[in-house]
């Protein structure tokens, strides 16, 4: 699945947000088995940006962190996703305290 970049968005800030947006927007509020298909069409990359904006974009606050944290955990299974899309952008400090967060 391909997201369609403007020239100009390759400067932006907001480039791999830019990269990963139709994926997530085309899924939000749909169920699991809808995003688990999407998901499988992308590259390595894009599943690593896919886990980490739908883990990202839902944790404003701590609480939130803490709660998304147990839910990638127990209930929808991408807690390793999320630590291998972090690897995939060599965020070994991120791995190191998602590892923390999981013990």
């Amino acid at each position: 699945m391909k997201a369609r970049l403007r020239p100009e968005d390759i400067y932006s800030k907001q480039l791999s947000w830019l990269c990963i947006e139709p994926m997530l927007v085309s899924v939000r509020g749909r169920d699991m088995a809808a995003k688990t298909e999407i998901y499988r069409q992308l590259h390595e990359g894009q599943q690593a940006l896919f886990l980490f904006y739908s883990y990202h974009n839902h944790t404003k606050s701590l609480a939130e962190f803490y709660w998304f944290s147990a839910y990638n955990i127990t209930q929808i299974k991408s807690w390793n996703g999320i630590k291998n899309g972090m690897r995939f952008f060599h965020l070994d400090e991120m791995v190191n305290v998602l590892d923390q967060i999981e013990s």
